[in-house]
């Protein structure tokens, strides 16, 4: 009977954080046409060879995109040290968080037990596409950078499962010549969906300095415009084969995932 009581209680737990789960994914998606702004600040050099500041503020016209797409990325920079900039490095990162759970102490070899914590996590970051683009800004001095990055057949953003999470960001990073210290870096997180969302509001109308760690922003209060695209089609992932080993096979099966990929997007 207690069993019985833990079970029930346990599936209404998991029902709940499904319904979470559900819920951020959709406000996350209903957002994704707001554009996201990001502003760094950071001193070059360190101690007594410091060189003076760089400021940027980095931006995309929206959060939301799909493969196929393209992100024009721009950035104010403000160079107010004394050494040039060199260049600006540009990605799009895949960060994935895996969940495990623990309900037993662990016996080592000598048969005392020991136990680690309940829920232990583990991040894989990769990058998906990279940018590295010489771009000179001269010591106190301001310039505009812009660079359009294309998204790739990859796997969309969720956080709907309770052992695995998917996230994007971009991220920005600006090199000065020689020294210690000589960069600053930003990113911005953003979704990878499914169906294109077209309508962006310009960077300037938005709050700066709000930029979420995590695409999960609050309700809009503009309504959403979406566009009609030619079909999309499936293309095999930008990482290849993955390998997938199963206990009841011989051999290891070379498995290419295929995602929806929007060649025909304007």
């Amino acid at each position: 009977m207690v069993d019985s009581w833990k079970s029930m209680v346990d599936s209404w737990k998991s029902m709940v954080d499904s319904w979470k789960s559900m819920v951020d994914s959709w406000k996350s998606m209903v957002d994704s046409w707001k554009s996201m702004v990001r502003s760094l600040s950071k001193p070059i050099g360190m101690l007594c060879l410091k060189h003076g500041y760089i400021d940027a503020k980095i931006s995309l016209s929206k959060s939301g995109y799909v493969p196929g797409e393209s992100a024009v990325l721009s950035a104010e920079i403000n160079n107010a040290s004394s050494k040039t900039i060199a260049r600006v490095e540009t990605a799009l990162l895949e960060v994935v968080t895996y969940t495990a759970k623990r309900g037993k102490p662990l016996l080592n070899h000598y048969g005392i037990g020991h136990r680690h914590s309940e829920i232990e996590k583990k991040m894989e970051v990769r990058t998906v596409v990279q940018y590295i683009e010489d771009f000179k800004v001269p010591k106190n001095s301001r310039s505009s950078y812009m660079r359009m990055l294309a998204i790739p057949p990859i796997c969309p953003s969720f956080n709907v499962c309770s052992i695995i999470q998917v996230d994007y960001q971009f991220r920005v990073k600006i090199v000065t010549k020689g020294g210690l210290r000589r960069s600053i870096a930003g990113d911005l997180p953003i979704l990878i969906g499914t169906i294109p969302v077209r309508h962006g509001v310009p960077p300037q109308q938005q709050p700066e300095n709000l930029t979420p760690d995590r695409l999960i922003p609050p309700k809009p209060s503009m309504p959403i415009k979406f566009e009609f695209n030619p079909p999309p089609s499936h293309v095999e992932c930008i990482f290849g084969k993955c390998t997938v080993d199963e206990e009841k096979e011989d051999k290891a099966l070379n498995f290419t995932p295929k995602y929806i990929y929007y060649s025909g997007l304007k």
